[in-house]
């Protein structure tokens, strides 16, 4: 599902007719992607909705083709954006993890987070920016080791006489049963060390997880060090057991945590949205 803003589409329409005529499920992220959403007036956001949403119908060619579906940017919403959009019709989206694909590292990199966060969370949705050739390159190996480790890849739809809609709360998809597959190889080469310490001093679980080294091994960072590998080897235990399902329906935006990490969870909202429907 891409969410696109209004000046890409402005300025990219042959691309999003591209996207729509692949078969992807297209929907909007506001005009303009303005980081503040929050301190805009009423009357400016629901601006930034409705005139994305114009740009991407005049990119489209026909205002049908453009799915129901949004995403504040940033995460940002306030209650009178979230109203504007019920009244609009709209389903207000949000993700479940990000793979960091706006930071500075490599496409391997983006690869690992996702995957080691989809792993550890069984399923969800996973938030990618295709504006970053770090991210066009890592998808190939996302993909693909999704596939290796038994997870589905869910396609949303708006809801038609050819679709009916899907059930939406959480508690109602059924995770199917994943393949009992063997812990991966990963070769030396493979293993990413930004920090420049030796190979030799990773631990296995490092090795295995990919997870950079600690700072400290003595002390207090030795001790959380110590329960972080006890976490995830727990994590390693349970997964072959998950499935990655998408988790539908409306959700309010990730909340900020600080500097060092730009979003952290996401909390669901009550607000009436439109019927979808989920094509494995």
């Amino acid at each position: 599902t891409y969410f696109i803003v209004g000046d890409m589409a402005k300025e990219y329409p042959a691309l999003v007719r591209r996207i729509h005529d692949a078969g992807h499920t297209v929907g909007s992220h506001s005009m303009s992607h303005p980081l503040r959403f929050r301190a805009l007036s009423a009357e400016r956001g629901n601006a930034q909705i409705d005139n994305g949403i114009a740009a991407i119908a005049a990119a489209l060619g026909d205002a049908g083709k453009a799915a129901p579906f949004f995403r504040f940017p940033g995460f940002g919403h306030t209650p009178a954006a979230h109203e504007h959009a019920a009244e609009q019709g709209l389903m207000v989206w949000g993700a479940d993890f990000p793979a960091d694909d706006w930071k500075k590292i490599g496409a391997r990199e983006v690869a690992r987070r996702a995957l080691q966060r989809l792993e550890a969370k069984g399923k969800g949705i996973l938030l990618l920016h295709d504006i970053h050739q770090r991210t066009v390159d890592a998808l190939p190996t996302i993909l693909a080791e999704l596939k290796a480790r038994g997870f589905r890849i869910v396609h949303i739809v708006p809801a038609s006489a050819e679709h009916s809609a899907t059930v939406t709360a959480a508690a109602d998809w059924r995770p199917g049963s994943r393949p009992n597959l063997p812990p991966p190889v990963i070769l030396i080469a493979e293993v990413q060390d930004p920090e420049g310490d030796s190979i030799a001093r990773k631990t296995a679980m490092e090795l295995c997880s990919l997870n950079p080294p600690m700072r400290e091994t003595t002390g207090r960072y030795a001790r959380r060090h110590a329960r972080s590998m006890r976490v995830a080897h727990a994590h390693t235990e349970t997964a072959s057991t998950k499935v990655a399902t998408l988790k539908v329906g409306p959700v309010k935006g990730m909340q900020a945590k600080g500097k060092s990490s730009k979003v952290a969870h996401a909390e669901t909202t009550t607000v009436r949205q439109p019927d979808i429907h989920a094509i494995p």
